[in-house]
């Protein structure tokens, strides 16, 4: 009966290792170098994101990362400090990603906030503010962009989240999307009243959206991110104060 030889298996051993070791090294390196990329396609998923709610995209139109860039650019990116409702110059803009503030559930609402101004000489011509809501799996982030008045929506764009294929997904959908053009968030005075609704009501028509049919739990998760990130401890003081400027 023959029998292994101990250098044998000390080879094979080492052989095994070896090729372990390489493989790590390989994942590792490929994970480092595509770190870089994965981050650019990040960051241009988000600008498109922010454009496309200000309706600088025209429907079917595509953009290499150069011209995305370049429409970004067009924009006066700020920091709001929600503490105070005003701009800070705590935060450069250029290295901040409001993301990093939210952990796995959380729903409350960070102190920092960017805020995209398009202007048209001193007046602002619209206004982008992101959005978080905790949808049935994930985390749904967005954009809603404001018209001259800053309470009439001109586009929205969801640009991340996790929700259910065929049902809680269509909150990406354009056609349910569109219907959030022209509506407005404030009433006269100022008071929030923009809603999703399940339930047409004629009278609060210009406020509503329509619900999607079978994605409450997602819908609901919009509607409720909606009235805290545009009610007073969101985005309405500092939209109150613009309104105001001269």
């Amino acid at each position: 009966m023959s029998s292994v030889k101990p250098e044998s298996t000390a080879r094979t051993l080492v052989f095994a290792g070896a090729v372990a070791l390489g493989c790590a090294l390989i994942i590792s390196a490929t994970v480092y170098w595509l770190r870089p990329l994965q981050v650019a396609a990040g960051a241009s998923s988000y600008m498109h994101a922010v454009i496309n709610a200000a309706a600088l995209v025209a429907a079917g139109q595509t953009l290499d990362e150069r011209e995305i860039l370049a429409r970004f650019q067009q924009f006066d990116v700020r920091i709001l400090d929600l503490e105070t409702g005003t701009f800070t110059r705590e935060v450069n803009p250029s290295r901040f990603d409001y993301r990093e503030q939210f952990e796995a559930g959380q729903r409350s609402q960070p102190r920092f906030m960017p805020v995209y101004l398009l202007r048209d000489g001193q007046e602002i011509h619209c206004a982008v503010l992101p959005f978080y809501a905790q949808g049935m799996w994930s985390a749904i982030h967005g954009f809603v962009a404001l018209s001259e008045d800053l309470t009439t929506i001109r586009g929205v764009a969801i640009y991340e989240h996790g929700e259910t294929p065929g049902i809680g997904d269509r909150i990406q959908a354009p056609e349910w999307l569109r219907q959030w053009q022209g509506k407005r968030i404030y009433g006269s005075n100022g008071e929030y009243l923009f809603r999703i609704s399940a339930r047409p009501d004629d009278a609060a028509a210009r406020y509503t959206v329509d619900a999607i049919t079978g994605a409450t739990v997602t819908v609901s998760a919009v509607d409720q991110a909606m009235a805290r990130w545009f009610g007073d401890e969101g985005y309405a003081p500092l939209l109150a104060e613009l309104r105001r400027a001269p």
